[in-house]
């Protein structure tokens, strides 16, 4: 549901935004032709139009925060019990390492004594 409603807003936004452009050029249009009212009528069209296209990215942005981040919960989850798995293993052939080394001085030191 929530995948249809990103959808929803990402259309919503680039719909508004085409129509703020279209808007913006229109009344670009009357003012240079003289006519005012009609220009600053569509002009106050346009923001209106560019407040609905902030509106509505914003919403989608925030839908699409919320997809990405249920999407990476369970990858960096597989990922964590890997860097884990791997850790653990490191930490055994380091300590294997160590014992097989101490095992090998004790061979080769002669005793103080003798």
């Amino acid at each position: 549901m929530r995948s249809e409603q990103e959808a929803t807003f990402r259309r919503a936004g680039r719909i508004a935004s085409a129509v703020t452009v279209a808007l913006a050029l229109i009344a670009l249009i009357l003012a240079i032709r003289g006519d005012q009212i009609p220009a600053s009528i569509t002009l106050t069209l346009a923001l209106v139009s560019l407040a609905v296209t902030w509106l509505s990215y914003r919403r989608y942005q925030s839908l699409r925060d919320l997809r990405w981040k249920d999407e990476m919960s369970g990858t960096e989850a597989e990922l964590a019990q890997l860097l884990a798995d791997e850790e653990d293993n490191r930490i055994s052939a380091k300590s294997q390492t160590r014992v097989d080394q101490s095992t090998e001085q004790s061979e080769e030191t002669p005793l103080a004594g003798q």
